[in-house]
């Protein structure tokens, strides 16, 4: 069932090591061309999103260490759920699952898949929980990506389901957007940083698991901003008209918050169509 995994770890679920210095994940810069035939150019921003992913996945052939490094990357937007004590806590290390304590815990995906291998969060201060990302591509997981679960039996595991194609596109493509956010805070962008990671979190996610609803929010708010808009420039005009009636100076009305979706979902879009070129 399971592909080999190498260099597996043998976890101590109850004392666990000292802190490892922390990996960084490394950025994919190059520009991928994409067959047209995986992406159908009508798909609204969820569907696209994932269709690139893939595509870039299947783009070459990706390590072991590229996928625990892709798996540390994407651990903030599936939806463990934090506290106030464990919200600052933070992976310094993503390690695999040893098959035998796989089996032990109960990690085993859905008969319909070719593999499954859990992977392991190791955070920088301890908590009872402990959270594993378990890939599998069995289909049945897909619309419930980023959802988590615990065993009844074993309460301190948590654990959600991804498979390794959408796992590594992801983590790509969040790596891709967040460096111009980045290496622009002191300039800021059009939008706030948290916006990006709840859009983040819609874009990973299933369409039938509950991180779903962030991308529906931000689409929706875009909507609202987009409308708001409209109502202050005809609002204006009419001023501007009413002044001009009356002899007086005009002055200029306008809707531009600084927390804007909609200029959020442009800079996606934007730089997803500036790094992926269909060819024929």
């Amino acid at each position: 069932m399971n592909k080999l995994v190498k260099h597996s770890e043998q976890l101590d679920l109850f004392n666990l090591p000292e802190l490892d210095e922390i990996i960084e994940t490394h950025q994919q810069e190059k520009a991928i061309s994409i067959d047209p035939k995986l992406i159908n150019k009508k798909a609204d921003l969820f569907i696209k999103f994932k269709q690139i992913a893939l595509a870039v996945y299947n783009s070459k052939e990706w390590t072991e260490d590229e996928i625990l490094e892709a798996a540390e990357t994407i651990y903030p937007y599936i939806g463990f759920r934090t506290n106030k004590y464990t919200s600052s806590n933070h992976v310094v290390r993503a390690s695999w699952v040893s098959e035998k304590c796989q089996k032990d815990l109960g990690l085993l995906g859905k008969s319909s898949q070719t593999y499954c291998n859990p992977i392991y969060f190791k955070m920088a201060r301890p908590e009872y929980y402990k959270r594993f990302l378990v890939l599998s591509d069995a289909d049945s997981l897909k619309a419930h990506y980023t959802d988590t679960y615990y065993r009844k039996d074993k309460p301190f595991v948590r654990y959600t389901y991804m498979s390794e194609e959408y796992l590594v596109g992801y983590a790509y493509l969040i790596n891709l957007l967040r460096k111009p956010i980045v290496e622009d805070s002191k300039n800021r962008m059009d939008f706030a940083t948290y916006e990006f990671d709840d859009l983040v979190k819609g874009l990973i996610a299933g369409n039938r698991s509950n991180n779903y609803n962030f991308y529906d929010y931000a689409m929706t708010h875009a909507e609202i901003i987009k409308k708001r808009a409209k109502k202050a420039e005809y609002d204006n005009q009419l001023l501007q008209e009413t002044f001009a009636h009356l002899g007086g100076d005009g002055f200029n009305l306008s809707y531009d918050g600084y927390l804007d979706f909609d200029r959020l979902i442009a800079y996606v879009q934007k730089t997803l169509d500036d790094n992926f070129q269909l060819v024929a």
